[in-house]
């Protein structure tokens, strides 16, 4: 992607903007493709994993309750998208992580210790897991008004 980007450069006398992950600079850097190239490198760091996670779940909040109709998806399996159960789980989670339990957060910060990508797939697999009893929580949540993941159902 580097030399492709040097190319356009020469080529139609642009400027050109590469974005690289991390292993992906490094790799490059130990096979000395840099090397030939005067470049300036910035480091982006990633973002905390709770500004990750609030983004996400509101982005998802937004879309899920701005649509309206009847169902707009249904799955391979012909299993039907119920948005209302997704938006209430996702408010479950929402409230667990930044208002009840902090400590589900920190976890992910501390076993991650920066990598976003590890953190979303800790993250999606409590989210999709089999042993996560989302109708329970949903049922208790549509009784009460609220329901908090505690920390031990999280590390499980």
């Amino acid at each position: 992607m580097f030399l492709l980007a040097q190319r356009v450069t020469r080529t139609i006398g642009a400027v050109t903007i590469l974005a690289l992950r991390e292993e992906s600079y490094y790799s490059a850097s130990i096979q000395k493709t840099f090397t030939a190239y005067t470049n300036r490198k910035f480091h982006i760091a990633s973002p905390r994993f709770r500004r990750l996670i609030d983004s996400r779940i509101q982005f998802a909040l937004g879309v899920l309750e701005n649509q309206t109709g009847a169902i707009d998806y249904v799955l391979r399996d012909g299993i039907s998208i119920d948005r209302p159960a997704i938006a209430d789980f996702l408010r479950i989670i929402e409230t667990s992580i930044f208002e009840r339990n902090l400590n589900i957060a920190r976890f992910i910060e501390a076993l991650c210790f920066g990598n976003m990508r590890l953190a979303l797939d800790m993250f999606t697999t409590f989210m999709t897991s089999g042993v996560t009893d989302v109708d329970k929580m949903l049922n208790i949540y549509r009784r009460d008004g609220a329901y908090f993941v505690a920390f031990h159902e999280f590390v499980k």
